[in-house]
């Protein structure tokens, strides 16, 4: 699969249809220009539910003609890490007006704060080193 095939594909989705935000491709199809799977980022209005959740991911099976996407829920419990890989490298495939945008930058920047506070106190370093001593002890 290549990008610019899977970007139009994508952006001609009936995305409304799901009660979401936002659509965000984002991971290797988008950083290199191929991949083996579609990562496509959401976040539902309402929350996630599973039958929300599995009906637009077969819907996209469907439409694209693959099962390999990968769905990914936004919400706020998620991964810092995530987050910050998501909206990284990403295009916006679907938004809802301006409070969409507003959502996917707030989440971006709060995330980007914690990793940057993270990188200075080495939260893994020390964790790993916590670790390592429970370990050996």
């Amino acid at each position: 699969m290549n990008t610019d095939e899977s970007l139009r594909e994508l952006k001609d989705f009936s995305w409304s249809y799901y009660g979401i935000y936002y659509a965000v491709f984002f991971g290797s199809m988008v950083r290199r220009g191929f991949g083996e799977d579609v990562d496509i980022a959401v976040e539902f209005v309402v929350g996630l539910d599973l039958g929300r959740y599995s009906r637009l991911l077969f819907d996209l099976f469907d439409y694209l003609g693959t099962d390999k996407v990968d769905l990914v829920p936004i919400g706020d419990s998620t991964d810092c890490y995530l987050i910050h890989e998501v909206f990284g490298d990403s295009v916006i495939l679907y938004m809802v007006g301006d409070d969409a945008w507003l959502r996917m930058h707030r989440r971006a920047s709060i995330y980007e704060d914690f990793l940057i506070d993270a990188r200075k106190l080495d939260l893994v370093g020390n964790a790993g080193r916590a670790l390592v001593m429970r370990w050996q002890s």
